[in-house]
């Protein structure tokens, strides 16, 4: 069989990246002829791929200059993106695939247009309604749903089918469309070490921005060092907040007790060493540093926010689950964790367990169960 994958680039650091390279190895690795098509690709940096998957870069450069400025906004739009449906469509009916994959990047507008025999997929990273939780004002929220009928009514319905990440998403958001399926994605930490649970630090992983919701998260540790106030809580990630958080730590005079420690890909130093893992996104599409930090054996606390917790945190078992932005409950929870370590030991372990539904060769018997349904 031969699988397509499309997206911007598998040298960044997100979620996107690392899943695509994951699943294009493995599909190769039981005799599939696997495609990679990217637009931005520079050197080795990132590219983990296996020497039998085809990587090809198509040098629409979007990262070059696309965001400089909203002249560059609309000249990528008006030009690049004609550029890279030409040479899309060129490649495509050159290796003439039978699945094409969309990651939900820039070619999702793209291929319902590009016409061949293959089956089209679109891959849904986040949830349904994922534009309008990220809009701040009035004219955002308009923007995200002009676009929303435009992809949902327009795009969308051009694809075979469209995959979503949580079973939250496809029956709370999309309901009894039979054309959305749930398959989540990979873990892409595997670790054959337990961390022991004991070095009274709790550790976050995730991009400085207004989604991720630190300052809760900072404001919640605050209140729970009054009851174990040598514990320690480690940030991991860059963004544009990072000021601001820097600030609210220091004016909470918390600078011995928590950490802003940047991004890291060492997976052993950030998990391999803590005692519990603790997310406050108000929004997300499937949080894998959640399977990562389980996959350590460390147990999770995380606000329920829509979506993705709620598959992956059986509340009370594996780790709990917290309504969005409430600090007090987020503290006491933290406090139970810190105070019991057996109590964290079990749920670590629990974690562990409910970490490997998502390894890769579970998760890819899914994708190749689907392609030959279509097919």
């Amino acid at each position: 069989m031969k699988i397509a994958y499309c997206l911007n680039s598998i040298q960044e650091i997100g979620g996107i990246s690392s899943v695509t390279v994951n699943k294009a190895n493995a599909l190769a690795l039981k005799g599939h002829e696997v495609f990679v098509i990217v637009t931005d690709h520079e050197g080795e940096k990132g590219d983990k791929l296996l020497k039998k998957v085809h990587l090809i870069d198509l040098e629409i450069k979007y990262y070059k200059d696309d965001w400089k400025s909203k002249f560059h906004v609309i000249k990528g739009i008006i030009i690049k993106r004609r550029i890279h449906k030409i040479k899309l469509s060129k490649i495509l009916k050159e290796i003439s695939p039978d699945i094409v994959i969309s990651v939900g990047q820039s070619e999702k507008y793209l291929l319902p247009e590009i016409k061949g025999n293959w089956k089209k997929i679109r891959e849904f990273h986040y949830d349904k309604f994922y534009r309008l939780r990220a809009a701040n004002n009035v004219l955002q929220k308009i923007g995200a749903h002009l676009i929303n009928i435009y992809d949902f009514n327009l795009k969308i319905k051009k694809y075979d089918k469209v995959i979503v990440l949580t079973k939250e998403d496809k029956y709370t958001n999309w309901g009894k469309n039979k054309n959305v399926i749930n398959i989540p994605n990979p873990i892409t930490v595997l670790s054959s070490n337990l961390s022991t649970l004991s070095s009274g630090k709790f550790v976050a992983v995730g991009r400085l921005v207004d989604q991720k919701n630190f300052k809760s998260l900072i404001e919640a540790f605050r209140i729970a060092l009054k009851s174990y106030p040598n514990w320690i809580l480690e940030i991991y990630g860059e963004g544009i907040l990072k000021d601001e958080l820097q600030k609210q730590i220091i004016t909470n005079k918390l600078s011995k007790n928590i950490f802003i420690r940047g991004n890291s890909l060492d997976h052993n130093a950030i998990y391999g060493n803590a005692s519990a893992f603790v997310m406050t996104s108000i929004y997300e599409g499937f949080p894998l540093v959640l399977l990562e930090a389980m996959a350590y054996g460390l147990p999770v606390i995380a606000y329920e926010c829509p979506c993705g917790p709620k598959d992956i945190i059986v509340d009370g078992f594996n780790g709990y689950l917290v309504p969005v932005n409430n600090e007090l409950l987020m503290a006491k929870k933290i406090i139970q964790l810190m105070g019991n370590n057996d109590l964290r030991k079990i749920m670590g372990l629990n974690a562990k367990l409910k970490s490997e539904d998502y390894r890769i060769d579970n998760i890819i018997k899914q994708w190749l169960d689907l392609f030959y349904n279509l097919l």
